[in-house]
């Protein structure tokens, strides 16, 4: 049996990190952007029958902690402040850090010894299984 470690929608919000990591000109991609590519999506798919609880979920989860857009962002830029844009023509490189590889990587290994792909909740899980994680030092 072969299965796909990562569903599409996992596997696109580690893709979309990325992005969120370029929209503050970090050369890096970490568990803050992970968290931020997930939140984006459920934010775009709350209203779906899949997500819907998903969402409602994780939204009480961050309101019980007193979690804010506003405060997040605050938080977010204390431990990862916004870089310089590159200069124009310049080819912007951004590498996976530890926690990136980490979290897809321990996803990937449940993956496969539970004969199942990982799905959003199983990130989700992921994010918040380890204090080491740096979004745990930006949601504290």
């Amino acid at each position: 049996m072969n299965i796909k470690p990562l569903s599409d929608d996992t596997y696109a919000i580690f893709e979309n990190a990325a992005a969120q990591a370029q929209l503050y000109f970090h050369n890096f991609c970490g568990s803050n952007h992970i968290f931020l590519s997930l939140f984006s999506f459920l934010s775009k798919n709350k209203e779906t029958e899949r997500y819907k609880g998903v969402y409602t979920t994780l939204k009480k989860l961050l309101n019980d902690y007193n979690v804010d857009g506003k405060k997040f962002q605050t938080s977010f830029l204390t431990y990862c402040p916004r870089g310089e844009a590159v200069a124009e023509g310049t080819e912007f490189e951004i590498t996976a850090d530890n926690d990136y590889n980490t979290i897809r990587n321990s996803l990937k290994r449940r993956a496969l010894s539970e004969k199942r792909s990982r799905e959003v909740e199983d990130l989700i899980a992921e994010l918040f299984s380890d204090q080491s994680y740096a979004i745990s030092t930006v949601l504290a």
